[in-house]
């Protein structure tokens, strides 16, 4: 409250080698979503002789300023939606910086759900919801506010676990979690029986579950392919505790893993299968490849999703939701909702559009 965001949106060093016209766009548009209230926009050296190398930042800008003052009409009255990063108040961050920032510890975010097109939101310490949870995030945290946290729905990263354990909140989220050596090579889910692989190294903790803790998938251990498995923990776990929180714990590290083994099929139907038990998210992007979603409730009751295609295949906008939408636009560069036909294949949203490369696309769904 009372401090205006704004981006410097610069595309250094100045041209399209650089920053692409069209990835300069979605940055924009994604500022403008997050709640910039403005920028700078640096995207040339005027005395650059190749000046005309930019010209394709001018053309996409002018082109969409109508959908930028929209969006920024949007989120001035929408609620966001999805998974909530909780950010602290900004005196808990030191001036000069020392040591490590807040934002450097939001991993889900960054490694997970950024790239899974499952949608986040950042809001202040008292804004409630799905809370996701990982490492340092936890020393940012007072107790109070992390037994607030705990007592509506958490999803925690195994060093956070770590962290929470050793302040006293095992009894709070299902499992006392530890460094200590141990061997894993394969987690799996105990309902799909989807097998994904799982490193015991690179700082993961050990996990011991309380008694009426749910195992959601359980690490095992083989010699080779073939050979006979040891049955070692759980891998990820379910609790609802005292205060009726519903809390999930994967031994996940999430900023030491290497991304192959966070983002793949496997992992986000686990992702997705958590989230459900945690009580879901409004939409999610069901194609298996990188994309981002952003997610608000608009005041009359529609979900408007920015779609971000962050592959570099064409992406076929399709939106799983919680409940069929009765019609859907799309909001064209000049800012004005373009209706369109579509089908529901199950859950999912099936729309006539495609996204290329680095392209972003919002649609309302009513």
């Amino acid at each position: 409250k009372d401090i205006r965001l704004l981006d410097e949106s610069d595309t250094c060093p100045h041209n399209r080698f650089s920053k692409s016209a069209r990835t300069m766009h979605a940055h924009i548009t994604a500022g403008l979503l997050r709640g910039l209230d403005g920028g700078k926009l640096w995207l040339d050296q005027g005395s650059y002789p190749l000046r005309d190398i930019s010209r394709p930042y001018e053309k996409s800008l002018g082109k969409h300023q109508g959908f930028y003052s929209r969006i920024m009409e949007i989120v001035r009255n929408w609620n966001p939606a999805g998974c909530v990063i909780n950010v602290p108040p900004l005196d808990r961050e030191p001036f000069p910086a020392v040591g490590t920032h807040f934002c450097d510890q939001c991993f889900w975010p960054v490694f997970c759900f950024g790239r899974t097109g499952i949608p986040v939101y950042y809001d202040d310490v008292h804004a409630g919801g799905i809370h996701l949870l990982s490492s340092g995030q936890i020393d940012h945290y007072t107790d109070e506010e992390l037994h607030a946290f705990l007592s509506e729905a958490a999803l925690i990263d195994g060093p956070a676990a770590v962290k929470l354990t050793e302040r006293g909140f095992a009894e709070l989220i299902g499992v006392n979690a530890e460094y200590k050596p141990f061997i894993g090579n394969r987690e799996a889910d105990c309902v799909s029986g989807i097998g994904v692989g799982f490193l015991a190294a690179g700082g993961t903790p050990f996990l011991t579950p309380l008694a009426k803790t749910e195992a959601l998938s359980k690490v095992y251990f083989s010699q080779y392919s073939g050979a006979p498995e040891k049955e070692i923990m759980p891998g990820s776990t379910f609790f609802r505790n005292e205060l009726g929180g519903r809390i999930i714990v994967t031994a996940m590290n999430l900023q030491k893993w290497h991304q192959m083994h966070i983002v793949n099929p496997g992992r986000k139907l686990m992702y997705i299968s958590w989230l459900e038990k945690l009580g879901g998210v409004p939409a999610y992007i069901p194609e298996m490849q990188d994309s981002r979603i952003i997610c608000g409730n608009l005041p009359g009751g529609e979900l408007l999703c920015a779609v971000f295609n962050s592959s570099y295949d064409p992406l076929p906008v399709r939106i799983a939701t919680r409940k069929a939408p009765e019609k859907l636009f799309c909001l064209t560069p000049e800012g004005n909702y373009e209706e369109a036909s579509f089908r529901m294949d199950e859950n999912t949203v099936d729309t006539p559009w495609t996204l290329e490369p680095g392209e972003v696309g919002v649609y309302r769904l009513d």
